[in-house]
């Protein structure tokens, strides 16, 4: 798993930058390093989260 990564939560369109803290078995406990709302612009590191969440019901829905 790289160091940080996007996590979104793709009904409200929230996307956050994390960075892994700790792992047990199949669990991974998160630290959240900033967040942004892909309705609007976002930085680089969100962009392909953005572009892949465009393509969703829930964007579509969001009337972007």
């Amino acid at each position: 798993m790289p160091n940080t990564f996007v996590v979104v939560e793709w009904d409200s369109g929230e996307a956050h930058e994390a960075q892994a803290v700790w792992f047990k078995a199949a669990e991974v406990g998160i630290e959240i390093l900033r967040s942004c709302d892909l309705r609007d612009r976002v930085p680089h590191v969100f962009a392909e989260a953005k572009a892949a969440w465009l393509l969703t019901p829930q964007a579509q829905g969001a009337g972007l």
